[in-house]
């Protein structure tokens, strides 16, 4: 049995997995003769479906690790940015800083990732400045031009 049957919703494939055992049971003291039966029936069938859950999800972590060790090994990119982002109504602007890296296979995780508020501009530019000596040959990228819409 795979995991593969977690990530489908109304049999299409799908990104994410949410796992749901559930199953109604009542006391046995409350039972009577007749419905043991039911009862035990629904028991052993939770049992079936928590062991198949159980060995999708070794599965699922055998391949979490496969993962770990293709990124770990894994040829790639950093690429370090400031970016001006302006508030909706002009109520100000945020700067950040980020060192993104950029896998392969595309696959993006940001190393670092610093708010300044508008009044700390030249405190952003500054660390920017800093990370880029830090890091001689980084590709950079400046975004911090006022939009076209802005006033």
């Amino acid at each position: 049995m795979s995991y593969d049957h977690l990530f489908r919703r109304y049999g299409s494939p799908g990104a994410e997995a949410d796992i749901r055992i559930s199953g109604y049971l009542l006391r046995p003291e409350k039972l009577t003769a007749d419905k043991v039966r039911h009862y035990d029936e629904s028991a052993a069938r939770i049992i079936a479906e928590c062991s198949a859950m159980i060995q999708a999800l070794q599965e699922y972590r055998q391949d979490l690790a496969a993962r770990y060790a293709q990124l770990a090994t894994a040829p790639y990119r950093e690429r370090l940015e400031i970016e001006r982002d302006p508030h909706w109504r002009n109520q100000g602007v945020d700067y950040y800083v980020r060192i993104v890296r950029t896998y392969e296979d595309g696959t993006t995780v940001k190393e670092l990732n610093e708010h300044y508020s508008g009044k700390e501009r030249r405190k952003a530019l500054a660390r920017f400045e800093e990370l880029k000596k830090q890091r001689p040959g980084i590709e950079t990228v400046q975004d911090i031009q006022r939009r076209s819409w802005e006033r």
